[in-house]
């Protein structure tokens, strides 16, 4: 068995294909327009900081903690504040909030026992 390649390397200075911007640019408008969805209001600013969720008991951990024990309709719920990312300000809170709060969602798993 054997291959052939070829290396493409990329810098800013490689250009645009135009098919593959188009579909980009599609996929990127409607994730945008998702992000935007206000899912809940938020009546407080809540600080965030990396010693502040990892050092001690924190309302976003708690909140998360919380709505991962009713989503496992389990008994406990534990959030690992090193996964905590951002803080809520007052007002409306969107899907795009929540991704910054919690970026590494899709390589999180919920586990019930």
């Amino acid at each position: 068995m054997s291959y052939t390649f070829n290396q493409i390397f990329l810098s800013h200075n490689t250009p645009d294909d135009g098919e593959v911007k188009g579909i980009a640019e599609k996929y990127k408008k409607e994730l945008d327009d998702s992000m935007g969805e206000v899912i809940g209001k938020s009546t407080v600013d809540v600080a965030w900081s990396s010693p502040l969720v990892r050092t001690k008991e924190h309302e976003l951990g708690n909140l998360i903690a919380d709505a991962l024990k009713e989503y496992g309709n389990a008994d406990i719920g534990l959030m690992n504040g090193g996964g905590i990312r951002a803080g809520v300000t007052a007002g409306d809170v969107t899907i795009g909030d929540v991704f910054k709060i919690l970026p590494l969602i899709y390589g999180s798993h919920i586990v019930l026992y």
